[in-house]
């Protein structure tokens, strides 16, 4: 069996990259604030310039990883609707942090809980009312 290959797409989007690009700009700002207080820089490579954002962008784009909680691969809107059925599925549907169509700031676990909530009563009231699944 073979194994499904993941593409997250990170810093596909526009405002992924820009997002990183002012925070690598900002950290690079207070690192210099603070003078000799701080050893050498190991990483990113001392001879990349901080200050010029195709450096910034190379080092983002070199080593961005995912941590914590991963969502966004089922966006609502996308891959699934409002009652989070799969497009083109039937009798799928998605109730996971993966239909969040952004990243939120913080813990997903109350978010996923709601997720799951509505999920439920969806399914309930299309079985009460006899909807089609997809």
């Amino acid at each position: 069996m073979q194994q499904p290959e993941i593409e997250p797409a990170y810093l596909h989007h526009p405002a992924d990259v820009a997002v990183m690009d002012a925070g690598l700009k900002f950290i690079d700002k207070m690192a210099s604030c603070m003078g000799d207080k701080l050893g050498k820089r190991l990483f990113p490579a001392p001879e990349l310039d901080m200050s010029k954002s195709a450096d910034r962008r190379k080092v983002g784009n070199e080593f961005c990883i995912g941590e914590y909680h991963p969502c966004g691969s089922c966006a609502m809107g996308s891959t699934v609707d409002s009652r989070l059925r799969v497009y083109g599925v039937k009798n799928l549907r998605v109730a996971d942090a993966s239909v969040f169509p952004n990243h939120v700031s913080g813990n997903i676990a109350s978010s996923v809980y709601m997720v799951a909530e509505k999920a439920a009563d969806l399914i309930k009231e299309d079985w009460v009312s006899g909807a089609p699944a997809a």
